[in-house]
């Protein structure tokens, strides 16, 4: 399954976007390149759990580029539009300003319509959203944008940095089910 990527290069404004051809708009966040693998795998999943494995559009976005007036009025119009937001912070604790600023300002501007809004943080966090700054922010950027939120901290098999354990795979125990990530 491939969730194709396509990057904001235009910086002269907000553009309207196609319409994916009977698919769904993820939108990516990410902190740092570890964090946006983890990210990605919870897109990946998310795809393939809902049948729109080849039909998946995906903008990735990181921190620093929310910095920039016209990127992040970029990545807001992509928000607007999203089916799927994944935000993968490793600090759960506070958010750059221009981030912040961001969320604020675009969440509320989303499209109606029904979304997911996905938190991950690094497994070892084990933390629940409501005892942490970011996934407060975040729990509320969702309600905002009218989007369900979720938060996770994937478990990610050693040796494969952005791979998932396959949603469908059963455990030694067959009355067990496989690994799920709750969407």
């Amino acid at each position: 399954m491939s969730v194709s990527m396509s990057e904001q290069r235009n910086t002269s404004g907000p553009r309207e976007r196609p319409e994916p051809k009977g698919g769904c708009r993820a939108v990516l966040v990410y902190q740092d390149f570890e964090m946006a693998l983890r990210g990605r795998a919870v897109c990946d999943l998310f795809a393939r759990e809902t049948g729109f494995c080849g039909d998946t559009e995906l903008t990735v976005w990181n921190y620093s580029l929310l910095e920039s007036p016209d990127l992040a009025r970029a990545a807001g119009v992509c928000l607007q539009e999203a089916d799927l937001v994944v935000f993968a912070a490793r600090d759960c604790n506070r958010l750059p300003a221009a981030v912040q600023a961001w969320l604020e300002d675009w969440a509320p501007r989303r499209k109606i319509g029904r979304g997911a809004w996905v938190a991950v943080f690094p497994p070892q966090l084990k933390l629940n959203p409501k005892a942490s700054n970011v996934g407060l922010l975040l729990l509320r950027a969702a309600g905002r944008a009218g989007m369900d939120f979720f938060c996770r901290s994937p478990e990610l098999p050693a040796g494969e940095p952005g791979a998932l354990p396959d949603a469908g795979a059963q455990t030694s125990n067959p009355g067990q089910a496989g690994p799920r990530m709750g969407l």
